[in-house]
């Protein structure tokens, strides 16, 4: 049987003016989307995976949505602007929320297990389980706050301004996609 595989490629070219100091810089981020290693049944599905992944993020950059743009401080000084901090907050804070998925999850299991009657089992075993729950709930409400406060206290600009007054102008930047490649193969396995 034969497999098919697509890829498509293009790059977004973001036109930066800098809120501090005024500096222009640009941004170019490349995008690359692909078929899964295993390929598709057909040339039609393979290239509809790919389009069906590249469309979005391609209509979404051309409307001025810039959450896909990773963000970039001023070469000149430093200067994270308004419209990165969003990106700039969740790229710092993600791997805090992945955690508090997985020991909220570790505590549902745990509640799921003692709540459960399992034969054969005695409650002293179960019993045994009950500190794990409270720490995994004392856990994930711990961590649930901190995630809720960090974020909002997080300033990537705080030792850069060091006391002066934030700009109040905030430049919206200028988003140019640069066009985009395709490459389709067909193999066998």
């Amino acid at each position: 049987m034969k497999y098919y595989t697509a890829s498509a490629r293009f790059a977004a070219i973001v036109d930066v003016m800098c809120e501090l100091c005024g500096m222009h810089y640009t941004i170019r981020q490349e995008f690359y989307f692909s078929t899964p290693p295993y390929g598709m049944g057909s040339p039609q599905a393979a290239e509809e995976f790919v389009q069906s992944r590249m469309k979005p993020v391609l209509e979404g950059l051309r409307a001025g949505q810039l959450e896909h743009i990773q963000p970039k401080r001023c070469p000149q000084c430093s200067y994270v602007q308004t419209w990165m901090i969003r990106q700039s907050k969740m790229a710092h804070y993600s791997l805090l929320a992945s955690v508090i998925v997985l020991v909220g999850f570790g505590g549902l299991l745990a509640l799921g297990y003692l709540i459960g009657e399992a034969p054969g089992e005695s409650s002293e075993e179960r019993a045994l389980l009950i500190p794990f729950f409270i720490w995994a709930a004392a856990l994930v409400a711990g961590l649930a706050i901190v995630a809720r406060v960090v974020p909002k206290a997080y300033d990537p600009n705080r030792r850069i301004l060091a006391g002066r007054e934030a700009p109040k102008q905030m430049y919206k930047p200028i988003i140019r996609i640069e066009p985009h490649s395709r490459c389709q193969d067909g193999h066998a396995q």
